[in-house]
């Protein structure tokens, strides 16, 4: 089954989703993590997309980011709905964007 993690709860050893970067034959694979790293720069990063999911850097990733509903999932164990949880919230925002 697919888990939702934040990037900060990513471990070595855990399994992402990895993209292709071929535009004729696209695959997706699962790969094991092996190392871990943060970067930290300067702007503003949270793209809000229809799916609610984004490709960085051939990685299949959640487009949600630290907000609101994060304290609340992780104090009663439920981060692997959090995904879900910022979908249905910003499920207004979308049809907004797909009506206008």
């Amino acid at each position: 089954p697919v888990v939702y993690k934040r990037a900060q709860d990513v471990q070595v050893g855990d399994f992402v989703l990895m993209l292709s970067n071929s535009t004729t034959n696209p695959k997706a694979s699962l790969q094991r993590v092996a190392a871990v790293s943060s970067t930290w720069k300067l702007g503003l990063y949270n793209p809000i997309t229809l799916s609610g999911t984004i490709i960085v850097d051939g990685i299949a990733a959640s487009s949600h980011s630290d907000w609101f509903l994060d304290e609340l999932f992780e104090s009663v164990g439920l981060l692997s709905y959090l995904h879900g949880a910022y979908q249905a919230v910003l499920a207004p925002v979308r049809m907004l964007y797909l009506v206008l």
